[in-house]
C-alpha cells in the first residue's frame, strides 16, 4: 500500500510540471526572443508586393496563444526591410531619442503618436532584436525595438505608407534586423 501513495505521488507531481511547463510556454514567447514560438502562419497583412518575411507570425496552434505578431516586415525598394503593426501601419523611430527614453512629446507626439500594444509583444519568426515597452513622461506604455522607442506618423494613411520618411532629417522607418 506504501508503494501505491508513493508511486501515485510521483505520478501527480509529475503532470504537475509537465502542466507548469506548459503553461509557461506562451509567456516565454511574450519575451521578445525571435524564433520563441516558430511556426510560421499567414499575416493579415501579406500580399504579393510585401516582402517574404512580411507574413511569417507565431502560430497561434504551436504558441499556445491567440495573438498574432505585434509588428510585421515589409519591403521597399529604395527602404529595404522595416516594421509595421499589425495593420499594415509603418512604424518609426526618431534620431533625437535615447535609448529607452522618448523625446517626442506634446505636439510631436500629436504628429507622431506613439506605438503602443498589448503584451505578449512578438515579432515575427527569423527576425532579429527585441520588442520591449518604455513608459513615457506622461505615464503611457510605448513600445521599443531593441531599445527604440516606435511611433506611427499621421501623414500615413493607408497601410504601407511611408511618408515620415526622412522627415526633418530625424525621422525613418524602423529597419528591420
Amino acid at each position: 500500500m506504501p508503494r501505491a501513495l508513493l508511486l501515485a505521488g510521483l505520478v501527480a507531481a509529475l503532470v504537475l510540471g509537465l502542466g507548469l511547463l506548459a503553461a509557461a510556454q506562451p509567456a516565454r514567447q511574450g519575451m521578445g526572443t525571435p524564433g520563441a514560438c516558430a511556426s510560421p502562419a499567414a499575416s493579415p497583412m501579406a500580399s504579393p508586393a510585401a516582402s517574404p518575411m512580411a507574413s511569417p507570425s507565431a502560430s497561434p496552434a504551436a504558441c499556445g496563444t491567440p495573438a498574432a505578431s505585434t509588428v510585421l516586415v515589409r519591403s521597399a525598394p529604395t527602404l529595404g526591410r522595416f516594421l509595421t503593426d499589425a495593420q499594415g501601419m509603418t512604424l518609426y523611430v526618431f534620431k533625437k531619442d535615447t535609448p529607452n527614453t522618448s523625446t517626442c512629446t506634446g505636439g510631436c507626439a500629436a504628429l507622431w503618436p506613439p506605438f503602443a500594444a498589448s503584451p505578449p509583444l512578438t515579432l515575427p519568426a527569423g527576425v532579429g532584436g527585441a520588442l520591449g515597452t518604455i513608459t513615457r513622461a506622461d505615464g503611457t506604455p510605448q513600445v521599443t525595438y531593441d531599445g527604440r522607442p516606435l511611433y506611427h506618423y499621421a501623414g500615413d494613411k493607408q497601410p504601407g505608407d511611408t511618408k515620415g520618411q526622412g522627415i526633418g532629417g530625424v525621422w525613418s522607418v524602423a529597419t528591420a534586423m
